[in-house]
């Protein structure tokens, strides 16, 4: 085995027996995350596209969105619903295989650039990030019957991450850990569950660069 591969599977090891004990501040810790990422209660739009956005761009975020299938989104409620009953431990996972991979990654966010890679797996600002990634992902999933809501938090979470400078790649990268992590949530989770998983994710990064391109 490589050492990056070793050194993955020991984070991973450890994870799973670390987080095998419940957390008192992690639910605390994820309400206060999530409020941090949502918009401010009353403030959903009601006009067809926001200040300042031209037509191209709304419709180009629409016709992203269209891609989705009703039986895709039906699959992806239920594969994540197994996944979002242990968020954090399920985002760690996430984010280590990631950064296992890719610990190049931990640049872009400026509470990770001082963490040793031994020490990040019981970092706090780790699971923080996990916290506000579920945040993000749930947002998404949970909006996915109500057409007008996915469209307002898929443009919500590419402005956040163009901020962050995250570009189609990043987003890329994250899915075959996602698709891991999912399919270890879901005994059944077939190939019809990994397009719907992967029509997602691309849906993401092209909204991104849409975004990207208006700055």
């Amino acid at each position: 085995l490589s050492p990056k591969l070793r050194m993955y599977r020991t984070m991973v090891n450890n994870l799973r027996n670390s987080l095998g004990k419940s957390i008192p501040e992690e639910s605390k810790d994820k309400t206060e995350l999530c409020e941090l990422t949502q918009e401010p209660k009353g403030s959903a739009p009601t006009m067809d596209k926001a200040e300042g956005e031209s037509d191209e761009t709304v419709m180009a975020v629409r016709q992203q969105l269209s891609r989705l299938t009703e039986r895709q989104h039906a699959v992806i409620i239920r594969t994540f619903a197994k996944m979002g009953s242990n968020p954090v431990k399920n985002a760690l996972q996430v984010l280590l295989r990631l950064f296992a991979e890719y610990p190049q990654y931990k640049r872009i966010w400026p509470q990770f650039r001082g963490i040793q890679d031994s020490s990040l797996i019981n970092a706090i600002e780790l699971r923080r990030h996990a916290s506000v990634y579920m945040c993000g992902l749930t947002a998404i999933i949970h909006s996915m019957n109500r057409e007008d809501e996915l469209e307002v938090q898929m443009k919500r979470i590419a402005k956040a991450h163009v901020k962050w400078n995250v570009h189609r790649s990043h987003v890329e990268n994250m899915l075959d850990p996602a698709l891991e992590v999912l399919k270890e949530c879901n005994d059944d989770f077939d190939e019809e569950a990994k397009q719907a998983w992967s029509t997602l994710y691309d849906i993401i990064a092209e909204v991104i660069e849409i975004y990207r391109k208006k700055v």
